[in-house]
This record gives structure tokens, sequence and C-alpha cells, in this order.
């Protein structure tokens, strides 16, 4: 059975070390410039701070998905609170799966964490998809519209 969890940082990133990793592997570019290394301290300084929102997805208590946010004012509406997520991730064999009903692991996880950031105060939610591995679709059926391109380029 399918179980989301708000959790610490301790319990869902640093035990998912490995999907962390093969996250990485899936959409990372520049990965023979720069190495995954994960900063665990801030990750936990941010949770202290109450500026961290981890949620998982476990099926009978075994780690399968994970979406953080950083939760914050905006800089340029401060009387604002908002989300921007930071990672977003569904073990491969999980992917096709339902949570309840026909609702995907990866659409229940994501209005798990909606709930949770509403509760919070946040007014806006930001989702980063990578282009290598879009799934905007699954966003746009959720509500979210797209509102931002961001272009990349590694200068050493």
């Amino acid at each position: 059975m399918i179980a989301f969890a708000s959790e610490s940082v301790d319990q869902s990133l640093v035990e998912g070390e490995a999907m962390v990793r093969a996250q990485w592997e899936e959409v990372a570019l520049h990965k023979d410039r720069i190495e995954l290394a994960p900063d665990y301290d801030q990750y936990r300084k941010l949770e202290a701070a109450g500026k961290l929102l981890i949620c998982t997805a476990r099926d009978d208590g075994k780690l399968v998905g994970y979406n953080a946010y950083f939760v914050h004012r905006g800089i340029h509406y401060s009387k604002n609170i908002v989300a921007t997520n930071d990672v977003f991730y569904i073990a491969p064999e999980y992917r096709l799966r339902v949570a309840t009903g026909r609702v995907l692991i990866a659409a229940a996880l994501l209005e798990y964490a909606e709930e949770k950031l509403k509760a919070l105060g946040v007014s806006v939610i930001s989702l980063h998809i990578k282009v290598r591995k879009d799934w905007s679709g699954l966003a746009e059926k959720l509500g979210y519209a797209r509102v931002e391109y961001v272009n990349q380029k590694y200068v050493g």
C-alpha cells in the first residue's frame, strides 16, 4: 500500500541516497564536469528554519518517491509565501502505478505536497521540470501552467 508523509531530511533524502543518485543519472547535465554532492547540512539548516518541505511516497515502508520544496517569502512579492520544488522523483518501477483509484503515485504525491504547502500558507508553487525528463503534461493536468523557460550554460 502506498502511503504519503512529510519527512525530515534524515528520514528521506539521506535514506534515499541511491534514489538521489539515480535521479541525477537520469536528468543531470554536465555529469562529466559536475559531481553529485548534496549538501545535507544545508538542507538540515533550511529544515530547522522552516524553509524546507519534503514529502515522500512509500510502499509498505520502502521509499519509492520524494518531492522537496524550498518555502520562503517571495523576493519580489514579500507579502506572499512561495514554494519552489528542488527535486521530484518516482522510482522507475512505480511511475505507472496508481496510489488510489486511477491516480498515479506521481500525481498523488504532488497533490499531497500541495495540501501541505497550502497549510504552510503558500500561495504559489513553482515546479522545475527538466527538459530531458519532461513531466509537464502531468503538471498541467494538475492545474500548473508553464510560465517561464530557464536556459543554462556550463562556464567552468
